[in-house]
């Protein structure tokens, strides 16, 4: 088991260093500079001058280039074209690794059946996340050259489905929690909902640019509320707004969660510590991120923070589950 255990780490390291390189790619501008999709030969880069001058002609029909980038040299896409290739190369890697390691693992009858269909779906989802990638991509290539919000959104919630697969699985053999506190229950799946409408609401808020739009604290603006209030999946003012409020109802439920959780179980009360200063790093960070005008280090912090205040969630919310069986 102590095997299976060291494999479901190794998953959950990689779609963490996934959502970070997917993150760079998105911040840096290049994720419209690869114009195809080839699931296998797409594995092999340019390497002859002819292969690199194809690709920077096929990269010169897009929007991108044509409003955006229409002053950049061969030189400079290739250095866009490099960061959304190793984007793409290590998403096929982390396929095949937990494809072949899979195959072993059930072959040497090391896996449960819980782990069995939790594999079976995370390599479904990670067929279907390679496809909403390509159309994430490929809506930034017809009139915009921005990619849909929506699909942007999907793309990080269904890593986010992923990774909460995992840390179940990583979660289900120890018994941490022996209290049956159903109001800690409620707090924490209340909290676990919360947290992957504001995963959502934050691919939302990176896509339509809402925090170059309002980049100040606490007012946007101006305003408590935003001038420009409309739709709340696609004006940015509406969608800047939620994404803070979720921020804040989020570690209100964290410190009901940290409050109820009785002294004696001291693991609980650690995780509820991290889980509850996870949350408030996150504020802070996103605080930051505004006021730097989107700084791309500070960012990417930003979004794997989400994972790291999700895992906490999953884990509470996880093990109490399993007492009310």
């Amino acid at each position: 088991m102590q095997k299976v255990h060291f494999w479901f780490y190794i998953y959950c390291i990689t779609v963490m260093l996934i959502v970070s390189i997917g993150g760079y790619t998105r911040l840096s501008g290049a994720g419209l500079s690869i114009t195809e999709w080839k699931p296998i030969s797409g594995i092999m880069p340019p390497i002859s001058k002819a292969q690199w001058e194809h690709k920077f002609e096929l990269y010169k029909k897009s929007p991108e280039f044509i409003y955006k980038n229409f002053f950049i040299t061969l030189k400079e896409f290739k250095k866009i074209f490099y960061i959304e290739y190793i984007h793409r190369v290590v998403g096929r890697l982390s396929g095949i690794i937990v494809l072949v390691s899979s195959i072993y693992l059930y072959f040497t009858k090391q896996l449960s059946k819980f782990n069995i269909k939790s594999l079976l779906l995370v390599l479904g989802f990670g067929g279907i996340q390679a496809i909403i990638g390509w159309f994430m991509v490929k809506s930034g290539l017809k009139e915009e050259p921005n990619v849909s919000h929506l699909m942007l959104a999907l793309h990080l919630f269904i890593a986010s489905i992923i990774f909460s697969i995992l840390v179940v699985n990583i979660t289900k053999d120890f018994h941490w929690f022996v209290y049956r506190e159903r109001k800690i229950y409620i707090y924490s799946v209340l909290c676990l909902i919360t947290t992957y409408i504001q995963i959502i609401y934050g691919a939302f808020t990176a896509g339509t640019h809402a925090g170059l739009l309002y980049p100040s604290f606490p007012l946007m603006d101006g305003h408590f509320l935003p001038n420009e209030l409309g739709n709340i999946i696609q004006s940015p003012g509406s969608i800047m707004l939620i994404h803070r409020i979720l921020a804040f109802v989020i570690l209100m439920l964290a410190i009901l969660i940290r409050y109820n959780t009785p002294k004696e179980l001291i693991f609980a009360r650690k995780i509820c510590n991290i889980l509850l200063i996870s949350v408030f790093t996150q504020i802070t960070l996103g605080i930051v991120t505004l006021l730097s005008y989107i700084n791309i280090s500070v960012a990417l912090v930003h979004q794997i923070g989400a994972f790291i205040v999700l895992s906490c969630n999953l884990i509470i919310t996880s093990s109490y589950a399993r007492k009310h069986n």
